[in-house]
């Protein structure tokens, strides 16, 4: 499958980054790298993750430590359309 991000999960990644290295950059980029091999691996193994259908219809989420990776397989793509910390409330963000 084709890895595609929505502007708004490139957004996160770059809140992400940018929270972490404020203290500690390698860090930061180690998370980052962390979330791109999940993403990734997610386009091989698209059902890996759980459906969360109490979110949005054909949503699914893939744990990456603290993180949520929230997509959605649509024909043959992988479409990612958030990456959020695990203590967000998610419910205002779908």
């Amino acid at each position: 499958m084709q890895l595609k991000i929505a502007r708004e999960a490139v957004q996160d990644l770059a809140d992400i980054w940018d929270a972490i290295a404020e203290s500690d950059v390698q860090a930061a980029d180690r998370v980052l790298r962390s979330l791109g091999v999940a993403m990734e691996r997610l386009a091989e193994i698209p059902e890996m993750g759980r459906t969360r259908p109490e979110l949005m219809a054909e949503l699914r989420s893939w744990v990456v430590g603290k993180y949520l990776v929230f997509y959605g397989i649509v024909g043959d793509e992988l479409r990612v359309y958030r990456v959020l910390h695990g203590r967000r409330d998610l419910d205002s963000l779908f």
